[in-house]
């Protein structure tokens, strides 16, 4: 869905797209306005045409039915009054004569004035009772032959019906009118009343010859457009052509007929199944019937609006053929020097910026957008230089910072990695000629320098170059205040101190060294140039400032480890030291030796093991008589030297993996004779617990002085293996004695 809104969206056409389609459009919009007023033009007149033209058809059709059922009113009204008829037809009604001169009489008048002319399909004469008296001719009505018989009854016919409805009025004529909805086909009958002196006597009942009067003159008319046509009467019973039928029928709900039958004539709208219809209607005088002529409203449009689009389309497309054509031929005029303009702008995207612009000599809009486009060139090649020394610059500046950061974390010693950071803050800035590193000393008062690059930094350093913190200078006013110092001119300046050393210093910065909130010192640069600090690279000096400070912490506080370290080291030595002799004074022995093997060690070997004892380290010895190398290993324990022990190896069977690993069994050696004389000591804690425990439970079972005494001397002598053992108990002002017995207690073991 994305891609097809792209294509359709003509911002992202080329251009010779772009101009194709604006003059196709150009053609095409008035085209359409045109052809949208001539269709409502077309439409206006043709309706103004169809008008014109039912009115002429329904009018002639409404004339040519009237004037044939006037014709047949008329020659059923000679046939009732004519003086040679009447007679004959008031005989037979009136006293049922069959003379057959009256018969022939009648028959020759009907077949030559009534069925001959082709009014009327059949005549009867019926009585008053509705008995037909006398029948000529026939009609097929529903499909069947219809013949009426002399002796019939038609009391239950519309013809009957209507001679008792006209007698009731007072007329002398009315119509009859059957219908057969299936077939849709229908009789209309002139019922002509005869009467004598006495009244009526019966009727004459003319069948008209329907085909004839009515569906000739109704009959689908294609001259100017299709019109159909029907009589309607006031039951919505409608008589037309047998095709016509049963659209009729659903035409006649919708169709003006009452007014048509309120005597008024005109055009009317209506639908019929979402058909717009337009129809002229209007009454068939003296008769039941209204006549109705329509046809639907769009019909009479098609023609004449199919030669206007199968002309106007193809005029049309001729048109926009040619405005895309010409928009196409404007495009090749427009896009070469623009497609030239590109190229040009893709070689400045390429880093080609003296590439030559060959629009620019051009006078019209396109060589002043060539002109400005080269100006835009210069500025862009401006920027872009710009740009590039400033990112040589940051690159630069970030290396330094990556240095200080690699000393920062490899050295360890403080001073090393101040000289060299001040060392790579020269190499790294050209602006910066000298730099130096100011640490505060523990009093707090003094800004003392511990690092400066060159000569006049050594000349400083053998002088003991300090500042007071706070003092009127970038180093006073840094580690007092704890920010940023900037003296950009120094001849200017107000906290900037002219060193001697440094004369060519024209702008100087200060960046404190800080751990937390405490200020340990400042790192100082200066220039030779004026106003020479730029903002990144206050930023990249700051960030070097707190790496400095980081490092200068980490190496402090790893000096303070590796001297906790060593104090460690050298109270647990003292400890092992201490622990050994007291373990060889239990013994009661001065020395501990083991020997195995074959040979005997002389004073030879003793002096290898002192040296070993001595210089800490595994020693090795000459080649002996025997054939053999003699080494000797340190016994250490906590750094602490305890022995040495020593081996003798044919000199075949020497290597210094065997010496190694002599070294490794001697290490954990220390460590099994360490945690033997261990356990001696816990087991003997352990006995020396249980005897006091014993000894206090003994005690704890006497009542008085003396048995506590007596148990005290007993139970220590026994426990002490001393064979005399004496507790005396004096008073302060009184010498303890225990001759007399009462104040001390005497008892062997």
């Amino acid at each position: 869905m994305t891609a097809f809104l792209q294509a359709i969206n003509p911002n992202l056409w080329p251009i010779w797209a772009r101009l194709m389609a604006a003059m196709a459009t150009m053609i095409l919009i008035p085209s359409v306005i045109a052809f949208v007023v001539v269709e409502r033009e077309v439409r206006t007149v043709d309706r103004e045409n169809l008008n014109a033209y039912l009115l002429d058809r329904g009018t002639q059709q409404r004339d040519t039915v009237t004037d044939n059922f006037s014709r047949i009113r008329a020659e059923a009204r000679n046939f009732a009054t004519a003086d040679a008829q009447r007679g004959y037809i008031l005989r037979l009604l009136v006293f049922g004569s069959n003379v057959p001169e009256v018969l022939n009489s009648l028959a020759n008048y009907i077949d030559e004035r009534m069925i001959g002319l082709g009014l009327f399909d059949g005549v009867r004469l019926v009585d008053l009772d509705g008995v037909v008296q006398f029948s000529r001719g026939f009609a097929i009505l529903g499909g069947f032959l219809d013949i009426a018989a002399p002796g019939d009854d038609e009391r239950n016919s519309n013809a009957y019906r209507a001679f008792q409805a006209a007698i009731e009025l007072g007329e002398a004529s009315r119509w009859a009118i059957d219908i057969i909805p299936e077939t849709g086909d229908a009789r209309i009958e002139i019922v002509r009343v005869v009467s004598n002196a006495d009244g009526p006597v019966g009727y004459i009942a003319g069948s008209v010859n329907v085909p004839a009067v009515v569906y000739d003159v109704l009959a689908r008319a294609d001259v100017f457009v299709q019109t159909d046509s029907y009589l309607a009467t006031g039951n919505q019973d409608t008589v037309t052509t047998p095709e016509y039928f049963d659209f009729s029928r659903q035409s006649v709900t919708q169709a003006p007929i009452s007014q048509a039958l309120a005597q008024r004539s005109g055009l009317e709208n209506y639908t019929i199944n979402g058909v717009d219809y337009i129809a002229y209607f209007a009454p068939i005088l003296d008769t039941p019937f209204a006549i109705i002529v329509e046809t639907p409203v769009a019909i009479s449009f098609v023609a004449t609006l199919d030669r206007i689009y199968d002309q106007g389309l193809l005029i049309v497309g001729v048109l926009v053929l040619f405005g895309a054509f010409s928009g196409l031929m404007l495009s090749q005029t427009i896009l070469p020097p623009l497609g030239s303009l590109q190229e040009d702008m893709q070689a400045m995207g390429d880093g080609d910026f003296d590439k030559a612009v060959a629009t620019a000599e051009r006078s019209d809009e396109i060589g002043k957008l060539a002109q400005t486009f080269t100006a835009l060139r210069e500025q862009v090649r401006s920027v872009v230089e710009d740009q590039a020394s400033r990112i040589a610059a940051r690159v630069r500046d970030l290396q330094a910072t990556q240095e200080v950061s690699r000393f920062a974390v490899n050295q360890r010693d403080l001073q090393p990695l101040m000289d060299n950071v001040v060392g790579l803050i020269v190499q790294s800035f050209p602006n910066i000629y000298h730099a130096q590193i100011f640490m505060i000393d523990e009093d707090r008062q003094y800004a003392l320098l511990r690092a400066s690059t060159g000569a006049p930094g050594r000349q400083l350093l053998d002088r003991g170059h300090r500042l007071g913190v706070g003092s009127q200078s970038v180093i006073g006013q840094v580690t007092e205040e704890g920010r940023v110092v900037i003296a950009r001119d120094t001849t200017a300046s107000d906290v900037h101190r002219r060193n001697e050393f440094l004369p060519d210093t024209r702008a100087e910065l200060a960046v404190p060294l800080r751990i937390g909130d405490e200020i340990i010192g400042a790192l100082d640069v200066q220039s030779k140039q004026g106003n020479s600090f730029t903002e990144d690279q206050v930023n990249i000096l700051e960030t070097m400032a707190g790496q400095i400070a980081i490092a200068i912490e980490n190496s402090r506080l790893y000096e303070e480890s590796v001297r906790r370290l060593e104090e460690i080291n050298a109270a647990n030595r003292d400890a092992a030291r201490i622990s050994w002799r007291e373990y060889l004074n239990q013994e009661r022995q001065k020395r501990i030796s083991s020997e195995a093997g074959t040979y005997n060690f002389g004073a030879s070997d003793d002096s290898l093991r002192q040296r070993a004892i001595t210089e800490g380290v595994s020693v090795i010895g000459e080649r002996t008589p025997r054939n053999t190398i003699p080494f000797a290993v340190p016994v250490k324990l906590s750094g602490q030297v305890l022995g040495a022990a020593e081996w003798e190896l044919p000199v075949a069977d020497f290597s210094r993996e065997k010496v190694q690993l002599a070294e490794e069994l001697v290490s954990r050696l220390a460590v099994g004779l360490d945690n033997a004389r261990l356990f001696q000591a816990s087991q003997r804690a352990a006995t020396r617990e249980r005897l006091v425990n014993e000894i206090s439970a003994k005690l704890s079972g006497q009542t008085d002085i003396e048995g506590i005494l007596r148990v005290a001397v007993r139970e220590v002598g026994q426990a002490l293996r001393a064979p005399q053992v004496q507790i005396s108990l004096s008073a302060d002002d009184e010498p303890a004695s225990g001759k007399d017995g009462k104040n001390g207690k005497n008892g062997k073991a």
